[in-house]
């Protein structure tokens, strides 16, 4: 393998035993190859359990492939399991100069770094008292900020940037857009698709251990979309109606038109149904959206007066979707004004998921409302 990149892996497996009596193997990692440019950014998706922090690890050299070579060129800052080479009876301050050997600094070096780890953690008043007397929070920002404050060649990110509050969260990205301008090599793995696309030059797509796709973050984030997270199937459409109008594509879009099949609450979501007219006059075209058990959680409708025949389309905008984690049902119906007669109703012609949230609101639907406190 050359020397000129940074990071380079060849054919490298991980695997691990499921049951050793019967010789059952579950690849974590699965013939991977992989190079990096000096200050490429490369990130990481797929779902849970696709291999994302497993590479992260084999890069720092946390785990030893089963197979296969690995190569990294210069200093690691893996801010990945934060507070893992701290010491839980040392203080803060001692777990920094600590860390800092780890990394091959002198003594001197790391008393020069010491004072804007402190102040970057906000960790001042705490500094000497042993960690396994933080909190997990405080635990996470001293161990982030000593990471980060190590001159690193080669920073590995695996969902990290929810460590402290907004303030501290804001300080950390624009320590790692410091780490982009200085031609640091960054390997960022995450579920924020958001920011994957905004900061990654290369985007990889894993599951289940295995490369699946390897280019553009927008095309990547395509892929995964399509790929890693699809819709509940059903067994089988129920459809049934007098064919007057006839339902012949429901599509779910993101606020660039593009077809999407995950959502955020909160984030917009158009569905878009298309139909063809064989009758003239009134319909009331309609959308049932439901859980995977059958409960209905809204069923928007409209009255469409037609007095041509042809083709139409017709679309349900939602800015801000209220709705939590879950998967999704859509049934489409065209009905004529009395809600009598169906000229088309599809079950479960499309779905949706809506991927988990940091909020902590339990049922299917966000309220809009807003809480008030007495003091």
């Amino acid at each position: 393998m050359s020397d000129q990149y940074p990071v380079q892996l060849r054919d490298v497996s991980i695997r691990f035993f499921l049951n050793r009596k019967e010789k059952e193997m579950f690849f974590a990692l699965d013939n991977l190859s992989l190079q990096l440019e000096q200050g490429e950014i490369l990130g990481l998706i797929g779902r849970n359990g696709a291999g994302k922090s497993t590479l992260l690890k084999i890069i720092a050299g946390i785990y030893y492939p089963t197979s296969g070579e690995v190569r990294v060129r210069g200093r690691v800052a893996p801010l990945l399991e934060l507070g893992s080479s701290f010491i839980p009876n040392l203080s803060g301050y001692d777990n920094i100069f600590f860390t800092g050997g780890l990394f091959g600094f002198s003594r001197r070096e790391i008393a020069a770094k010491a004072p804007r780890i402190i102040e970057f953690s906000g960790m001042e008043r705490f500094i000497h008292l042993p960690v396994k007397n933080y909190s997990t929070g405080m635990f996470a920002r001293l161990s982030f900020s000593t990471m980060l404050f190590f001159d690193p060649d080669i920073v590995l990110i695996d969902e990290v940037f929810a460590v402290g509050d907004e303030d501290f969260q804001k300080k950390s990205m624009n320590r790692i857009f410091e780490f982009r301008k200085s031609q640091k090599t960054i390997i960022i793995a995450s579920h924020n698709l958001g920011l994957i696309e905004s900061f990654c030059d290369r985007t990889l797509v894993l599951e289940k251990g295995k490369l699946l796709f390897s280019g553009e973050p927008h095309e990547a984030t395509r892929n995964y979309r399509a790929l890693f997270a699809p819709p509940p199937q059903v067994e089988q459409k129920q459809r049934w109606g007098n064919g007057g109008i006839e339902i012949i594509r429901v599509v779910t879009l993101d606020r660039e038109k593009r077809e999407a099949r995950i959502f955020s609450r909160d984030e917009y979501l158009e569905i878009r149904i298309e139909y063809n007219k064989k009758i003239a006059g009134e319909f009331v075209l309609g959308l049932a959206i439901k859980t995977l058990t059958g409960f209905l959680v809204s069923g928007p409708n409209l009255r469409i007066n037609s007095a041509g025949i042809g083709p139409g389309a017709a679309s349900l905008v939602i800015e801000k979707l209220p709705l939590n984690e879950g998967e999704f049902s859509i049934d489409a119906t065209a009905y004529d004004t009395e809600l009598v007669t169906a000229h088309d109703h599809i079950v479960d012609v499309k779905a949706f998921v809506v991927r988990k949230s940091t909020l902590s609101d339990l049922g299917f639907v966000a309220l809009p409302g807003n809480w008030k406190v007495d003091a």
